[in-house]
């Protein structure tokens, strides 16, 4: 596996790790009735929702910023292998 498949692999476990966080998350908190989500649900369906978009965004701006130590996990194991 090259440099750039690493990347994308970690990348692809972290946004599957933010994503999955997010939702149990909100369920946890609507389960014990700290939050409603009835309304929440009724614009959180998918792509192009109104909530979806903001959650995605949020998300999206959080795996950037994880971005720089990545790369400099994915460059010391190449360093390590020379």
């Amino acid at each position: 596996m090259n440099k750039s498949e690493l990347k994308q692999k970690i990348q692809n476990v972290v946004s599957t790790a933010i994503q999955h966080g997010v939702n149990r998350s909100i369920s946890a908190l609507e389960e014990v009735r700290a939050i409603d989500t009835h309304k929440m649900r009724e614009h959180y369906k998918g792509t192009g929702s109104k909530y979806y978009d903001l959650v995605t965004e949020q998300i999206e701006y959080t795996e950037k910023q994880l971005e720089p130590i990545i790369n400099e996990i994915v460059n010391s194991i190449g360093a390590e292998r020379t």
